[in-house]
């Protein structure tokens, strides 16, 4: 009796360490697997030329990029689903704005001036707003804004 127990108490240890070893294994595999699929090349467009200069093709390269919302103010509680989101940054600057449901892709005019029509998620909006200048400096803005049509 005690020699059928220590042999089953010994295969059940064999078989408890094979299946932890075998998860482990796995978890490590997907792991190295995950940290090779989330790895993004990107394109650094100053590498061909790692000191700028102030040339005719780069006319702002000296000024510091800026960004501002002026069609409203952050934490705005908005009543309609479209807006018209509008500002200022450096003349030229493409420009991406994120949410939660759409990305849109513009860019500022001549003057820095930028403006465009966006579509509102029902609730709480987070909205991320990147300048790139044409001398590739860039800049991020970070915008919370709730659409909602209770009355309060």
């Amino acid at each position: 009796m005690i020699k059928t127990l220590l042999v089953t108490a010994f295969f059940a240890l064999i078989l408890g360490l094979g299946l932890s070893g075998t998860v482990y294994y796995l978890k490590q595999n997907q792991k190295s697997r995950q940290s090779l699929s989330t790895v993004v090349p990107t394109l650094n467009p100053q590498a061909e030329n790692p000191s700028p200069t102030n040339t005719p093709d780069q006319p702002n390269s000296t000024l510091p990029l800026s960004l501002t919302i002026t069609s409203h103010q952050n934490y705005d509680l908005i009543s309609t689903a479209k807006i018209t989101l509008t500002g200022t940054t450096t003349p030229k600057s493409i420009l991406v704005l994120t949410t939660a449901s759409q990305n849109y892709n513009f860019s500022a005019d001549d003057t820095g001036k930028f403006s465009q029509a966006i579509t509102l998620d029902s609730g709480f909006n987070t909205l991320r707003l990147k300048a790139i200048s044409p001398d590739y400096q860039e800049t991020e803005l970070t915008y919370y804004l709730t659409f909602s049509t209770a009355k309060i």
